[in-house]
């Protein structure tokens, strides 16, 4: 039986060329997307057209040979992940994401360009019993890929930036139960808000500093307005991150009767558990880029601005400190998802046009607003060993980096412990679920152009990988750049499901 299973998987696994449509060449209009972008965006394509609903696999063994006793209590929904740029094209992988953010792979499948077509090819696997671990679905997947290197991928180009109403949708995720494993986005928790923002925010700051104070707002990047002698104040940061519906917004209001104060007023919408904590981490990262900045043009007003900081700061070295965690979802809390349903159009990159010397800013300042999730886990028997053993990490954005320098790569990625404000750095090996590039070329009118694009994805259970935070950043940036490069040209590639 071992000899019939081991040939089975040996004939699944032989190298295969697929041969590619006549869509394979970047269109004129389509700033700096070349060959293998287009690979990668198929790619997308085809990840968006798998059901991985009833898979799982196993974080117990890193390769080769999995034994069934390993499996037990160490599985979870199998991943399927998109990485694009890998030796001129893409792979896909699917496997397990492990508790302290490692990612075990059932397999990998890598699709190269050849002057006959693309090549698609098995680098790694593992079997259980001589078989392929999730065979099923290995099929699907290089029988998926291969049609939509033939048809290419439905792409759209379309004026203006993304268009994201209807795409996030509230869902509870599926609980685990003796037939199903647990989701990988399970057990995520964020810390709860601090009492000084919870109900907005009041800040007194001296009026003999109001002039460099309004310079600094309007260098921080973000959108701002001034509005001298109207209900605005001084001048209006708006805290929104291009998201509809009510804005969060920070007024400077200046000459506050009978005192020498002005006055930092932040205002708070209605929104969400997690709509709130993307406010907040705005507003924090905001005021320590203030801070940071004004040591020498207005230290009073620094000086107040780091106590108020101390006062929403989180004692992250309180070994049990998961006891105020509070969860992101459970069965009757729902979550933003976004469903892979047929007929959406999910934006996959953004086309600027025009001055591009403030994007990687731009980026910056838009990560700024995806959510900070907290995750811990331990292992053992007793309460003390339990204690001792305990793990903490975290979920959120992070720069991708090497040799030290910070790459124009931003993964939604699992990470160590940072405080909400610190731009996390993260390597190529670190476990992630979500990435964008962002690439800019000069065209033959000698005006720059530019694209983030998504890069790769992930997806189970019918849902993307954390894309609620994918499209967040999307639209954030967007908004950045209409802020602060006016003239600049904005276009939106969707992927049609």
């Amino acid at each position: 039986m071992g000899i019939f299973a081991a040939r089975a998987t040996k004939r699944l696994i032989e190298s295969d060329l697929a041969p590619t449509g006549n869509w394979l060449e970047p269109p004129s209009d389509w700033p700096a997307v070349d060959r293998a972008d287009l690979l990668t965006l198929a790619a997308l394509h085809t990840l968006t057209q798998i059901d991985v609903e009833d898979a799982t696999s196993t974080w117990a063994a890193a390769g080769g040979k999995v034994n069934v006793g390993e499996v037990a209590g160490k599985s979870l929904r199998s991943l399927l992940r998109v990485e694009g740029g890998i030796e001129g094209g893409c792979r896909f992988v699917l496997g397990a994401v492990d508790p302290v953010g490692g990612f075990a792979r059932d397999w990998s499948l890598q699709a190269t360009p050849e002057a006959a077509g693309v090549r698609l090819t098995v680098p790694s696997c593992r079997t259980r019993e001589d078989t392929l671990v999730n065979a099923d679905l290995f099929a699907w997947v290089r029988s998926a890929h291969a049609q939509t290197l033939s048809d290419g991928p439905p792409l759209r180009l379309t004026d203006g930036p993304p268009r994201l109403d209807g795409l996030v949708e509230s869902q509870p995720l599926r609980a685990p139960t003796v037939f199903h494993d647990a989701s990988p986005f399970a057990d995520d928790y964020v810390m709860p808000l601090p009492s000084a923002f919870r109900d907005g925010v009041r800040i007194l700051v001296p009026a003999t500093e109001r002039e460099p104070l309004v310079a600094l707002l309007h260098a921080c990047g973000l959108p701002v307005a001034s509005g001298p002698g109207t209900d605005q104040g001084l001048c209006v940061v708006d805290l929104d991150g291009g998201r509809p519906g009510p804005a969060a917004r920070l007024r400077l209001v200046g000459g506050l009767p009978g005192t020498d104060s002005d006055e930092l007023v932040i205002e708070l919408p209605q929104e969400s558990e997690l709509g709130r904590q993307r406010t907040f981490r705005a507003m924090v990262c905001l005021l320590w880029r203030i801070a940071d900045r004004g040591h020498a043009v207005c230290p009073q007003t620094v000086r107040t601005l780091a106590g108020f900081l101390e006062d929403c700061g989180v004692d992250r070295s309180d070994p049990d400190r998961q006891a105020v965690f509070r969860p992101t979802w459970k069965p009757d809390l729902p979550l933003g998802v976004v469903p892979l349903r047929p007929g959406t159009s999910l934006p996959v990159a953004l086309c600027v046009r025009g001055h591009g010397d403030s994007l990687m800013d731009c980026l910056a300042a838009a990560q700024t607003w995806l959510v900070v999730r907290e995750r811990t886990w331990t292992r053992g028997m007793r309460a003390a060993s339990r204690q001792n053993n305990r793990i903490y990490s975290m979920r959120r954005p992070a720069f991708l980096t090497r040799d030290g320098n910070r790459l124009p790569y931003l993964r939604y990625a699992h990470t160590g412990v940072a405080d909400v404000e610190t731009a996390v750095l993260t390597g190529a090996d670190t476990m992630w679920f979500w990435e964008c590039v962002l690439k800019s070329s000069v065209g033959a009118d000698g005006v720059r152009e530019s694209v983030l694009m998504v890069d790769g994805l992930s997806q189970t259970d019918g849902v993307l990988g954390y894309g609620a935070e994918l499209l967040r950043l999307l639209g954030a940036f967007a908004r950045l750049v209409r802020s602060v490069e006016p003239a600049a040209e904005i276009r939106t590639i969707t992927l049609e499901l």
